[in-house]
């Protein structure tokens, strides 16, 4: 299935049934296509299980990267802020190369790589660590984190499941 640029379902909605068609309905892939043609991410079924919904800008990983569109306004989808301020397709995050886990909270975004350190970017007063403030558009690695498997975020926080059980905020 093709998911059209021109469509007239909103940016959430074609989110959500990517992720449904992708998880729950059986269909191999999905694809979100500019309307030049030219695709900017395909989604298979594992994919849509590591989708994560913000409050206003979604998230994905593919093959360890991390991909993310909508509200940009505190750089949470790990763009230039100041330059991007919304964006209706996915655009990956630069200096993230091996993610396991992502979650896009209200302002911000954070996510877990491979060896269990996380790295957040956003509206930095919502994830302990880097309490910019104001926009963070690239990711910085969180001090005192590590041995994380899991992580989820909401409207003003962070949490993060580290190995052994011991959950960290």
């Amino acid at each position: 299935m093709i998911l059209n640029q021109d469509s007239e379902m909103n940016l959430r909605a074609r989110l959500l049934v990517a992720a449904l068609l992708t998880a729950s309905l059986g269909v191999s892939s999905a694809a979100m296509v500019r309307a030049d043609g030219s695709d900017t991410i395909a989604a298979n079924a594992s994919a849509a299980a590591k989708l994560s919904v913000g409050k206003e800008h979604v998230c994905t990983i593919a093959d360890g990267d991390v991909y993310c569109w909508g509200n940009n306004s505190y750089g949470q989808i790990g763009q230039n802020a100041s330059t991007v301020l919304t964006a209706n397709f996915p655009a990956k995050v630069a200096g993230i190369s091996s993610a396991i886990a992502v979650a896009a909270g209200s302002e911000h975004t954070c996510a877990v790589v491979t060896g269990g350190d996380v790295y957040c970017w956003g509206r930095g007063n919502y994830a302990s660590g880097y309490a910019t403030g104001g926009a963070q558009s690239t990711p910085i690695k969180l001090g005192g984190v590590s041995g994380a498997t899991a992580i989820t975020a909401g409207d003003a926080f962070t949490c993060a499941l580290i190995s052994g059980g011991r959950s960290e905020e």
